[in-house]
Protein backbone atom coordinates (compact mmCIF):
# COMPACT_ATOMS: atom_id res chain seq x y z
CA UNK A 1 0.00 0.00 0.00
CA UNK A 2 2.86 2.39 0.84
CA UNK A 3 4.94 1.37 -2.15
CA UNK A 4 7.78 0.03 0.02
CA UNK A 5 9.39 -2.86 -1.81
CA UNK A 6 12.18 -3.55 0.67
CA UNK A 7 12.79 -2.76 4.33
CA UNK A 8 15.01 -3.52 7.31
CA UNK A 9 13.48 -5.42 10.22
CA UNK A 10 14.56 -5.00 13.85
CA UNK A 11 13.22 -7.42 16.46
CA UNK A 12 13.37 -7.85 20.22
CA UNK A 13 11.87 -10.34 22.66
CA UNK A 14 8.38 -11.61 21.64
CA UNK A 15 8.58 -9.45 18.52
CA UNK A 16 10.86 -12.13 17.13
CA UNK A 17 7.88 -14.45 16.67
CA UNK A 18 6.24 -11.88 14.41
CA UNK A 19 9.49 -11.07 12.63
CA UNK A 20 10.30 -14.74 11.93
CA UNK A 21 6.85 -15.17 10.43
CA UNK A 22 7.39 -12.12 8.21
CA UNK A 23 10.75 -13.55 7.14
CA UNK A 24 9.14 -16.90 6.38
CA UNK A 25 6.35 -15.39 4.28
CA UNK A 26 8.20 -12.64 2.40
CA UNK A 27 11.99 -12.99 2.68
CA UNK A 28 12.51 -11.03 -0.54
CA UNK A 29 11.06 -7.85 0.99
CA UNK A 30 13.53 -7.75 3.89
CA UNK A 31 16.96 -6.26 3.18
CA UNK A 32 18.47 -6.43 6.68
CA UNK A 33 17.66 -8.14 9.98
CA UNK A 34 18.68 -6.72 13.35
CA UNK A 35 18.17 -9.15 16.24
CA UNK A 36 18.19 -8.10 19.89
CA UNK A 37 17.60 -10.85 22.50
CA UNK A 38 14.66 -12.59 20.91
CA UNK A 39 13.14 -16.06 20.71
CA UNK A 40 15.11 -18.26 18.32
CA UNK A 41 14.74 -21.80 19.67
CA UNK A 42 13.60 -23.77 22.68
CA UNK A 43 17.30 -24.39 23.32
CA UNK A 44 18.57 -21.50 25.41
CA UNK A 45 15.08 -20.16 26.10
CA UNK A 46 14.34 -20.46 29.80
CA UNK A 47 10.75 -19.49 29.28
CA UNK A 48 8.70 -18.39 32.26
CA UNK A 49 6.16 -20.81 33.62
CA UNK A 50 2.90 -18.88 33.38
CA UNK A 51 -0.21 -20.67 34.59
CA UNK A 52 -3.58 -19.91 33.01
CA UNK A 53 -6.09 -18.37 35.37
CA UNK A 54 -7.60 -15.25 36.86
CA UNK A 55 -4.37 -14.00 38.49
CA UNK A 56 -2.48 -14.12 35.17
CA UNK A 57 -5.38 -12.40 33.39
CA UNK A 58 -5.36 -9.57 35.94
CA UNK A 59 -1.59 -9.17 35.78
CA UNK A 60 -1.51 -8.98 32.00
CA UNK A 61 -4.55 -6.71 31.81
CA UNK A 62 -2.65 -4.24 34.01
CA UNK A 63 -0.48 -3.53 30.97
CA UNK A 64 -3.35 -1.98 29.06
CA UNK A 65 -4.92 -0.31 32.08
CA UNK A 66 -4.23 3.14 33.44
CA UNK A 67 -2.61 1.66 36.56
CA UNK A 68 0.50 0.48 34.75
CA UNK A 69 3.56 2.05 36.29
CA UNK A 70 7.30 1.63 36.36
CA UNK A 71 6.93 -0.45 39.55
CA UNK A 72 4.42 -2.85 37.95
CA UNK A 73 6.49 -3.19 34.78
CA UNK A 74 9.76 -3.68 36.67
CA UNK A 75 8.19 -6.25 38.98
CA UNK A 76 6.71 -8.12 36.02
CA UNK A 77 10.00 -8.13 34.10
CA UNK A 78 11.90 -9.18 37.23
CA UNK A 79 9.45 -12.03 37.86
CA UNK A 80 10.08 -13.25 34.30
CA UNK A 81 13.83 -13.29 34.94
CA UNK A 82 14.44 -10.24 32.73
CA UNK A 83 16.63 -8.54 35.29
CA UNK A 84 19.53 -6.20 34.82
CA UNK A 85 21.37 -3.28 36.34
CA UNK A 86 19.31 -0.85 34.28
CA UNK A 87 15.94 0.10 35.75
CA UNK A 88 13.32 1.21 33.23
CA UNK A 89 12.32 4.87 33.19
CA UNK A 90 8.72 6.09 32.81
CA UNK A 91 9.41 6.84 29.12
CA UNK A 92 10.85 3.36 28.52
CA UNK A 93 7.89 1.73 30.24
CA UNK A 94 5.54 3.80 28.11
CA UNK A 95 7.31 2.43 25.03
CA UNK A 96 6.39 -1.10 26.10
CA UNK A 97 2.90 -0.26 27.31
CA UNK A 98 1.70 2.14 24.57
CA UNK A 99 1.12 -0.55 21.92
CA UNK A 100 -1.00 -2.45 24.44
CA UNK A 101 -3.26 0.44 25.42
CA UNK A 102 -5.82 -0.70 22.84
CA UNK A 103 -6.67 -3.88 24.75
CA UNK A 104 -3.95 -6.28 23.64
CA UNK A 105 -3.99 -8.03 27.01
CA UNK A 106 -5.97 -11.02 25.61
CA UNK A 107 -3.17 -11.54 23.08
CA UNK A 108 -0.54 -11.36 25.83
CA UNK A 109 -2.51 -13.83 27.93
CA UNK A 110 -2.78 -16.18 24.98
CA UNK A 111 0.93 -15.90 24.21
CA UNK A 112 2.23 -16.42 27.74
CA UNK A 113 -0.09 -19.32 28.49
CA UNK A 114 0.63 -21.09 25.20
CA UNK A 115 4.42 -21.25 25.26
CA UNK A 116 4.50 -24.97 24.57
CA UNK A 117 5.73 -27.69 22.22
CA UNK A 118 3.40 -26.52 19.44
CA UNK A 119 4.93 -23.06 19.50
CA UNK A 120 8.47 -24.46 19.47
CA UNK A 121 7.65 -26.86 16.61
CA UNK A 122 6.31 -23.92 14.59
CA UNK A 123 9.45 -21.95 15.43
CA UNK A 124 11.67 -24.86 14.30
CA UNK A 125 9.71 -25.17 11.03
CA UNK A 126 10.03 -21.43 10.43
CA UNK A 127 13.77 -21.50 11.15
CA UNK A 128 14.14 -24.15 8.43
CA UNK A 129 13.08 -21.47 5.90
CA UNK A 130 15.78 -18.97 6.92
CA UNK A 131 17.93 -20.12 4.01
CA UNK A 132 15.53 -18.23 1.72
CA UNK A 133 16.68 -14.91 3.21
CA UNK A 134 19.36 -13.25 1.05
CA UNK A 135 19.99 -10.15 3.17
CA UNK A 136 22.40 -9.46 6.01
CA UNK A 137 21.84 -9.95 9.73
CA UNK A 138 23.21 -8.05 12.75
CA UNK A 139 22.93 -9.55 16.25
CA UNK A 140 23.15 -7.42 19.41
CA UNK A 141 22.71 -9.62 22.48
CA UNK A 142 22.84 -9.04 26.23
CA UNK A 143 24.69 -11.98 27.78
CA UNK A 144 23.12 -11.53 31.24
CA UNK A 145 19.61 -12.31 29.97
CA UNK A 146 18.36 -15.22 32.10
CA UNK A 147 15.39 -16.00 29.83
CA UNK A 148 16.62 -15.48 26.26
CA UNK A 149 20.13 -16.74 26.85
CA UNK A 150 23.23 -16.32 24.73
CA UNK A 151 22.95 -20.07 23.92
CA UNK A 152 20.47 -19.08 21.22
CA UNK A 153 23.05 -17.08 19.26
CA UNK A 154 24.94 -20.06 17.71
CA UNK A 155 21.60 -21.49 16.51
CA UNK A 156 20.72 -18.15 14.95
CA UNK A 157 24.20 -17.78 13.45
CA UNK A 158 24.04 -21.21 11.80
CA UNK A 159 20.47 -20.77 10.51
CA UNK A 160 21.19 -17.38 8.89
CA UNK A 161 24.92 -17.84 8.07
CA UNK A 162 25.84 -14.73 10.06
CA UNK A 163 29.53 -13.78 9.97
CA UNK A 164 31.25 -13.39 13.35
CA UNK A 165 31.82 -9.67 12.80
CA UNK A 166 28.02 -9.13 12.74
CA UNK A 167 27.54 -10.61 16.20
CA UNK A 168 28.00 -8.41 19.25
CA UNK A 169 27.58 -10.00 22.68
CA UNK A 170 27.51 -7.50 25.55
CA UNK A 171 28.75 -9.29 28.66
CA UNK A 172 27.56 -6.56 31.04
CA UNK A 173 24.05 -6.28 29.57
CA UNK A 174 20.87 -8.25 30.24
CA UNK A 175 17.56 -8.34 28.34
CA UNK A 176 16.97 -4.67 27.55
CA UNK A 177 19.87 -4.08 25.17
CA UNK A 178 18.36 -0.94 23.59
CA UNK A 179 17.71 0.65 26.99
CA UNK A 180 20.94 -0.51 28.64
CA UNK A 181 23.28 0.37 25.74
CA UNK A 182 21.41 2.89 23.57
CA UNK A 183 24.54 4.56 22.15
CA UNK A 184 26.05 1.22 21.12
CA UNK A 185 22.81 0.05 19.55
CA UNK A 186 22.40 3.26 17.55
CA UNK A 187 26.03 3.17 16.41
CA UNK A 188 25.97 -0.51 15.39
CA UNK A 189 22.61 -0.36 13.63
CA UNK A 190 23.48 2.87 11.82
CA UNK A 191 26.78 1.42 10.59
CA UNK A 192 25.11 -1.86 9.62
CA UNK A 193 22.42 -0.14 7.57
CA UNK A 194 24.90 2.32 6.08
CA UNK A 195 22.90 5.35 7.20
CA UNK A 196 23.90 8.61 8.89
Amino acid sequence: HLGVDEHALLMHDMGGLVAWEMLRKQPETISHLVVLNTIVSQTGFNHPKVSPGAFTRRLLSAYSGQLTSVAIMQNTFDSLGLKGEHKLTEAECFGYVAPMREGADPALYSHFTQINETMFTRLDDTRDTFGNFQGETLVLWGAKDDVLTVDQVPILQAALSIPDENIHIYDDTAHFVAEERPDDVVREVTAFLGTN
